[in-house]
């Protein structure tokens, strides 16, 4: 951190302007994650589709490191392929529903359960990648419900996390793990209750086309019916007509 802030204020020092001190560069970026976060943990089920592509981007970025590994090529043809498996990886996530969740959450789930458990062996990393694997597979099928635990659990612990730095109450670690908490159940709490009145407004509109459907179901019947009465009359007056 303290390498990057030097970086920037080098690029100014002609001028003597200092322009990022560390302290307001954490806080910014704090402030920034804090938002993001509170957005990912409320209305993660209302945004997964920003939050699908945005998860696109980091596997793409991903695909690019892994192709830039087992490649010997230069760097602009590494920046080419890497800016194209951003873009494609991205708009397949904006496109395809379902791969994008896998990716949202499989990222997701995969950082929530870094965070809890600090794995400090291979097997223990292992079993996170196994356990956010089975996850994503399980949300691409049933999205809606994995979605909504997946972002409130994420974004719960990131707003306990980067509260506590703000706060600099970092060092209390149950008060860290209290605060997500809390965040958690809110945040499941909210999503739920949106999800609910979404489902119900659409139920209730699909009971009013239907109602709809009937009613003029109905009224084609009545119109069956008055003529048919009409040529039942017309019938019998050609009979009467005829005996005379």
């Amino acid at each position: 951190m303290q390498k990057i802030i030097e970086d920037i204020n080098r690029l100014f020092v002609d001028s003597g302007v200092v322009l990022v001190k560390e302290g307001q560069l954490i806080l910014g970026i704090a402030i920034g994650l804090i938002v993001a976060s509170f957005f990912i943990c409320f209305f993660g089920f209302r945004i997964r589709r920003l939050l699908s592509i945005v998860s696109g981007v980091f596997v793409g970025g991903f695909a690019a490191l892994v192709v830039y590994a087992l490649a010997d090529v230069t760097e602009l043809v590494m920046a080419i392929i890497g800016l194209g498996c951003i873009v494609i990886f991205a708009v397949l996530a904006g496109i395809l529903e379902r791969l994008g969740i896998f990716f949202m959450i499989f990222i997701y789930s995969f950082l929530s359960l870094l965070a809890v458990l600090m794995p400090q062996d291979i097997t223990i990393l292992l079993i996170c990648l196994g356990a956010s694997f089975l996850l994503a597979i399980l949300a691409a099928i049933f999205k809606d419900p994995f979605v909504i635990i997946v972002t409130a659990v994420a974004g719960g612990l990131s707003l306990g996390s980067y509260g506590s730095i703000l706060l600099n109450w970092q060092e209390n670690y149950f008060l860290v793990y209290g605060i997500s908490i809390v965040f958690i159940i809110l945040g499941m709490v909210v999503q739920f209750l949106s999800h609910s009145k979404k489902i119900a407004k659409k139920q209730k509109k699909r009971a009013l086309e239907v109602q709809q459907e009937h009613s003029r179901e109905s009224e084609v019947e009545k119109a069956k019916r008055l003529l048919e009465d009409d040529d039942d009359d017309d019938d019998d007056d050609i009979k009467f007509v005829d005996e005379e």
